[in-house]
């Protein structure tokens, strides 16, 4: 923002002169010499001392007025009021907008292509494996919740089973632990991931790989079935024992369990338990990991990877928009900016004026007033002069002094003449200006909104040849 500046002039100081040059003791001083005699025409040293000090004062006074900060106001001001700046931002913003749509265009087509292959191999995978259905992707919540399942599931069963089996096994609660662990991975971790990998392998096309996941339920299934019995056996003959077994002990027992199919008839309802548990868990594992993503193999990778490709392309789609809009509102930013501040430039112009015109009114009351102390510094030395002399004075003592100032303003600051309008000029320049900025503005924000139609129009045409 730019700042009214007025032209001060300085208040000469006559009391402070007179201390400073020590005028009254140079008075009597000259007065006790006679000085300066009777018939003298020209200036004593003290008075040649006084009218020094007042042009010196003139002379330092003048360019210290601010009159060079305001000229410079004004240039600057009247510069920037009736700059037409808009061409060359229209210029600089439409250069801009094109430049985005060439770079955008450029991301669009690249990611186009990654998105239209990665769709031309989903359909191809459709067709070589006869699928119809879209691939049951689940959402990353759903795989949230399917992994907190087998987790909770994991930990339940370990609990169940280091309950049951307490005091059944020597090493005390923390062997109970590790054994119901490996267990409950078994049946559970062990038993998701054959639900992953090994089961959907039943639903492929080739028949290598149905037989792969037949042969994987047909060695899976027995072994979950004879883990389970053998645990279940296991605990119905330790329940015999009245405390934790020994090793040896241990091993027997062991060994009995190893074919739990003989031991039927020792089982118990904690043994039941042990199995039930066992058996309902990995069915629900082996169900959560056959569910957990699109089963068959391979077809959630490829579908995914369409997905997303799809996706960061839509997003994309959406970005230039958002790029482009976002340009767009920059550059009336930018123009609205210019408009307001040739308008602040407009008003500083006009305060500016009034400057020039009060410093042209005051400045020969100024100069009047200097040239008075200047004449008051020197009657004041000359009347205690002629108190302390003993001869009759000069007769330049009566006059007045003419120190040689300009009195008229238009020829002190004549770079400031041109800007000494009156109110009624300046007020016609100011409106004047101002419709012309308000008009350029306007003109401007049209045309900036024009070419942003032509550009999002171009940006649209070449989407819709995206296909």
């Amino acid at each position: 923002m730019m700042a009214k500046i007025s032209l001060i002039f300085k208040t000469f100081d006559i009391g402070a002169c007179i201390k400073e040059l020590g005028v009254d003791s140079l008075a009597r001083s000259d007065a006790s010499y006679g000085m300066p005699a009777a018939e003298a025409t020209t200036f004593t040293t003290a008075e040649n001392l006084i009218e020094q000090r007042i042009t010196s004062f003139y002379g330092e006074a003048v360019p210290n007025s601010n009159s060079a900060a305001l000229e410079e106001s004004l240039q600057n001001a009247a510069s920037l009021r009736q700059a037409d700046g808009h061409e060359g931002q229209i210029s600089t913003l439409k250069s801009s907008l094109r430049t985005l749509l060439i770079e955008c265009k450029s991301r669009l087509s690249s990611e186009f292509e990654t998105a239209k292959r990665d769709k031309d191999y989903l359909e191809f995978f459709r067709r070589d494996n006869d699928l119809v259905a879209k691939a049951d992707l689940k959402s990353g919540q759903q795989k949230t919740f399917s992994a907190i399942l087998i987790l909770a599931m994991f930990a339940f069963e370990v609990g169940v089973n280091t309950s049951l089996m307490s005091g059944a096994i020597s090493g005390g609660t923390k062997a109970t632990i590790a054994i119901a662990g490996v267990i409950a991975f078994i049946n559970i971790g062990a038993s998701f991931m054959f639900g992953r990998i090994i089961l959907p392998n039943l639903y492929h096309k080739v028949r290598s790989k149905v037989w792969l996941g037949r042969l994987g339920m047909l060695f899976y299934a027995p072994l979950i079935i004879y883990i389970n019995f053998a645990l279940g056996v296991f605990r119905s003959l330790s329940e015999n024992k009245p405390q934790s077994f020994s090793s040896v002990e241990l091993e027997n027992v062991a060994l009995l369990a190893a074919w739990p199919f003989d031991n039927m008839t020792d089982m118990t309802f904690a043994s039941n338990g042990l199995i039930m548990i066992g058996l309902l868990f990995a069915i629900i594992s082996i169900l959560d990991g056959f569910h957990f993503d699109e089963p068959y193999p391979g077809y959630g990778k490829v579908s995914k990877l369409a997905k997303d490709s799809e996706a960061r392309f839509a997003d994309l789609k959406k970005e230039g928009f958002d790029l482009l809009y976002a340009k767009q509102n920059e550059g009336n930013t930018q123009i609205t900016k210019f408009k307001n501040d040739r308008e602040e430039a407009n008003k500083t112009w006009a305060n500016n004026i009034d400057s020039v015109q009060l410093a042209f009114n005051e400045y020969e009351d100024w100069v009047k007033g200097l040239t008075k102390a200047g004449n008051n510094l020197l009657q004041h030395y000359r009347s205690i002069n002629k108190s302390y002399r003993t001869s009759e004075v000069p007769q330049y003592f009566s006059e007045t002094h003419d120190f040689g100032f300009e009195y008229d303003a238009a020829n002190r600051f004549r770079s400031l003449v041109a800007s000494n309008l009156s109110d009624m000029e300046k007020d016609e320049q100011f409106t004047v200006s101002n419709k012309v900025i308000i008009n350029e503005y306007n003109g401007a924000i049209t045309e900036l909104n024009n070419i942003y139609e032509g550009i999002i129009d171009g940006y649209e045409n070449f989407l819709g040849g995206l296909k």
